[in-house]
């Protein structure tokens, strides 16, 4: 029963959760992303400020989360697809997830996402405290313009809104 009870209480968290006010995140809309250094599954080094120019769009995610993989696919299908490197970067950062875990996890789905193993959880603390999936669009100067918590249709048919608006302003 105590099971069954927390089982309840975390599929209410996930499927509740939305597009953020901002009081489940540590960053705000509006706010420029913090600044920081990304070391890729491929091994390369970036700095967050290396995406300025054209709209970037960070997955905060989970190589064992049920629903992070039913929300990759339709990030993939209705976003990767539909924009080039040139219009869009998406950055995938796997929340304690090990660079084996990265690599296990792109080879099996296939996704052509930037992957960003995140063992230490230290980039997703920049901008939560717990919960995934999460959404975080960043303009093309650098300022955020959209965040989600969890995988729900109304805040992502916005943020794909969003997205074809950025993309269209460039």
């Amino acid at each position: 029963m105590k099971y069954l009870f927390i089982l309840c209480l975390v599929l209410a968290n996930v499927t509740t959760y939305a597009q953020s006010d901002g009081t489940d995140f540590r960053t705000r809309v509006g706010e420029q992303i913090p600044g920081f250094p990304l070391l890729a599954s491929t091994g390369e080094w970036f700095e967050i400020e290396d995406f300025q120019g054209k709209p970037l769009l960070i997955i905060l995610f989970g190589t064992h989360c049920g629903p992070c993989i039913r929300e990759l696919p339709v990030i993939d299908e209705r976003i990767n697809k539909k924009y080039s490197k040139d219009e869009l970067t998406i950055l995938a950062v796997a929340a304690n997830d090990h660079q084996l875990d990265v690599e296990k996890f792109q080879k099996k789905w296939g996704y052509d996402f930037i992957y960003i193993p995140d063992p230490e959880q230290k980039i997703f603390n920049l901008f939560a405290w717990d919960t995934i999936p999460r959404n975080v669009l960043v303009d093309k100067n650098g300022k955020i313009i959209f965040q989600s918590i969890g995988y729900n249709k109304s805040p992502f048919e916005q943020m794909v809104k969003l997205i074809k608006q950025e993309v269209a302003s460039k």
